[in-house]
């Protein structure tokens, strides 16, 4: 019902039609590029916009095999000598493509063509976390352009996923969970030589090859533990902790100084039919919902809208409001707990 993508409009004013959309701080433009391209070529027909969604999830479906395929090799290669998965890191890493890929909740990122400004912006997040991953195996191999790489994943990819819609945010702080549980600040060294690539892998750089991930602290806060190119511990400041300082820490703040006085002012709520407590409540309940609806599925729970969640007005009103952040602060705890002997299981979570 966008009159800026009815035929005349669109042709006539094409770029008009793409800053058209208010639904988001910056517009979303690049959802909307792609939405205007499409309808210039294709008109409003339903099935080509249904088809395009389809093609996205495909490729980010691609993406999560790729980022998979690196982050479970790696893992799989620092396991003690003797020790393997019963299920190696190739075939982990295809179903775990699968299971993205057919998983029933992606449903309205699909089919739902409006979506696909959802779908657009995990593609820029993951192909951000390729990029960054790539940078990081090229530091730790001593190669030239790791941190251009790093860098350039870490900006470009954040901007371009924001400009789709505004979740792209969060790439940073998947990035920073990514090296804390699992690349833990690990930097150049010459004592580690490279182990032979996963099957299929063909051996090259940031594709298939993986590093033997000797036992390193996790990102430092100041001077002790850093390892160097030469494997030798030195003093100074991890080179990786201003890079999440610059694209995590202080975007954080500021973001949080911009949008906490509107939220916790009393006219937010003002015509809502819950306080800003009952939300952050009710909230935990929404969260395990989200979890029970990938791991046990219901047709009747995939919908676009949840209107009709109760609002928890108390911990026990309704129970389940308790037992959901129970849960919550319980995998979490879980997770700190396990980030070195499990550090599969603590990245999921």
């Amino acid at each position: 019902d966008n009159p800026a993508f009815a035929p005349a409009a669109l042709h006539a004013h094409f770029w008009h039609s793409v800053w058209s959309t208010h639904s988001g701080p910056l517009d979303r433009p690049l959802s909307m590029l792609s939405f205007a391209t499409q309808v210039w070529f294709t008109g409003l027909a339903p099935w080509p916009l249904k088809l395009g969604n389809v093609l996205i999830h495909l490729c980010n479906g691609w993406l999560v095999w790729l980022l998979s395929r690196r982050v479970l090799g790696w893992l799989e290669a620092g396991l003690p000598a003797g020790r393997r998965w019963l299920v190696g890191a190739e075939t982990q890493a295809l179903l775990v493509a699968a299971a993205w890929l057919l998983a029933p909740i992606q449903l309205t990122a699909v089919l739902y063509v409006i979506q696909r400004m959802e779908s657009l912006a995990a593609t820029f997040v993951l192909l951000g976390l390729l990029a960054y991953w790539h940078g990081r195996m090229r530091l730790i191999r001593g190669r030239p352009h790791a941190w251009g790489w790093i860098w350039g994943g870490l900006l470009a990819g954040t901007v371009l996923a924001v400009l789709a819609k505004e979740t792209g945010v969060m790439l940073p702080a998947y990035a920073f969970v990514l090296e804390w549980l699992v690349l833990r600040g690990r930097l150049a060294t010459h004592e580690a030589p490279p182990s032979p690539p996963p099957r299929g892998g063909g051996g090259r750089e940031g594709e298939g090859t993986v590093m033997q991930p000797f036992p390193t602290p996790a990102l430092p806060a100041g001077g002790e533990g850093v390892v160097g190119a030469s494997g030798a511990r030195r003093a100074g400041i991890n080179p990786l902790v201003p890079v999440f300082l610059v694209v995590l820490v202080i975007p954080g703040v500021l973001g949080l100084a911009w949008l906490l006085p509107g939220v916790l002012s009393g006219a937010a709520y003002a015509a809502r039919p819950f306080t800003l407590a009952q939300r952050l409540l009710t909230e935990g309940r929404v969260m395990v919902d989200y979890l029970h609806w990938t791991v046990l599925p219901s047709p009747n729970a995939l919908s676009l809208y949840h209107d009709d969640i109760r609002v928890s007005t108390g911990w026990l009103q309704p129970w389940t409001t308790a037992a959901s952040w129970a849960l919550i602060a319980g995998l979490l705890g879980a997770a700190l707990g396990l980030r070195r002997r499990a550090p599969l299981f603590a990245l999921g979570v």
